[in-house]
């Protein structure tokens, strides 16, 4: 895994210069000042947007990927002309997966007169943004961020993945008819607004679809040790086990179940997309008969998809770009096509043009809705032998 973060890193700074929120010093190359000003500008050649995503941390093999993909996209939206006559120049800010820090990234941008914020990845964190951003009117899109209540904030906050009660839906449909359990047991993280949404969505879907939860136990942050929760899981025997956390736990996870002795299928959400890269050789048959939801699939053939993840891997030494990186080279797009449709740069034409947007992507169809959310189907994958594998489509 050290060596997989360590050339994602390398080919993200042959592009980008990463800052801490607390630098004085912007990105990519040149020094901007701090301005009592709200007011997004657009001056000279260039159009800023900010980006906040968490490049260092528990959580930054996500940021890093997050990062490629907005740089990707803004290469090719500057080399066919930049958006009203301009180039797009961002500002990428490093909020380590700390809610505070992200604030602190939010109001350096906003200093920094950025027309729109992409960001961050984390939940929790887009949540700290956005009830500071609302306030401002601010275009802020996450790319990642799936807890419901964040669009809520603010009539200016917007995403383009889908949600924590969406994707659980899907999750206790493919246990329900896929996989045909009738029962599950749930093991979350009770301190993280991400695992406690998704929990609250598969277990209402559950019992909706005649899905008997036996069994939800908790944890909390930092925690690395799951054994008491996973013997009375394994003594209970449920026909799915559902884990909604990020990679590093989910990696842990799996493999104290098996050594506890449950060999049953065992279901997450978007937030495992990473686990085999955070999975030793020696723990990878742990991961067998492991599903979870995820907003595309490499294995799709479709045009849009397959030159995307080919761009993505000619520049970054050939690496193939997890759904985090599909869903931030999205916004990009949707940030470019706001723009454009708005004719201008303030915050209120620029939120007015996102409004309602259907843009057609590599995640595939993004249709805001009345809350500024796309409901979308989402690709199962299974994890098999150490790849990732398209299982089916749950809509």
């Amino acid at each position: 895994m050290k060596k997989r973060v360590l050339s994602l890193v390398l080919g993200v700074l042959m592009s980008i210069t990463f800052i801490s929120c607390g630098s004085t010093s912007s990105s990519p190359s040149d020094s901007k000042s701090e301005s009592s000003s709200s007011e997004s500008t657009a001056s000279g050649d260039t159009i800023p947007i900010g980006v906040i995503s968490p490049s260092s941390g528990a959580l930054s093999d996500y940021g890093i990927a997050v990062n490629n993909a907005i740089a990707l996209a803004i290469d090719e939206i500057n080399a066919s002309g930049g958006v009203l006559g301009k180039q797009i120049k961002a500002t990428y800010l490093d909020d380590k997966h700390d809610s505070a820090e992200a604030v602190n990234c939010y109001n350096k941008l906003k200093g920094d007169k950025v027309v729109a914020v992409i960001g961050s990845v984390a939940s929790a964190d887009t949540s700290a943004i956005a009830s500071v951003a609302a306030k401002d009117g601010k275009l802020i899109l996450t790319p990642t961020s799936t807890n419901d209540a964040i669009t809520g904030l603010g009539n200016s906050i917007f995403r383009a993945c889908y949600t924590d009660s969406h994707q659980g839906e899907i999750m206790a449909t493919f246990a329900s008819k896929n996989l045909k359990a009738k029962t599950a047991g749930i093991l979350y993280n009770t301190t993280d607004e991400y695992s406690t949404g998704l929990k609250d969505s598969f277990e209402s879907a559950g019992k909706n679809s005649g899905l008997e939860i036996t069994t939800t136990e908790g944890y909390g942050n930092g925690d690395v040790d799951f054994n008491t929760q996973l013997t009375k899981i394994a003594s209970l025997n449920p026909d799915v086990l559902f884990v909604p956390d990020y990679y590093g736990t989910d990696t842990l996870i799996a493999s104290q179940a098996r050594a506890a002795g449950y060999i049953g299928p065992i279901l997450g959400a978007d937030g495992w997309d990473g686990v085999i890269e955070a999975t030793d050789s020696g723990s990878m048959e742990a991961l067998n008969n492991c599903f979870f939801s995820n907003h595309y699939s490499s294995d799709d053939t479709s045009e849009k998809i397959q030159n995307f993840i080919k761009a993505y891997k000619d520049k970054y030494d050939g690496k193939t770009p997890n759904a985090l990186a599909a869903l931030a080279y999205d916004s990009t797009y949707m940030v470019k096509e706001a723009l454009e449709k708005a004719g201008a740069t303030d915050d209120a034409s620029i939120v007015k043009a996102m409004t309602g947007m259907t843009y057609e992507g590599v995640t595939g169809n993004i249709a805001l809705d009345e809350n500024r959310n796309p409901k979308k189907g989402a690709a199962i994958i299974e994890i098999k032998d150490g790849k990732y594998t398209w299982n089916s489509t749950v809509e």
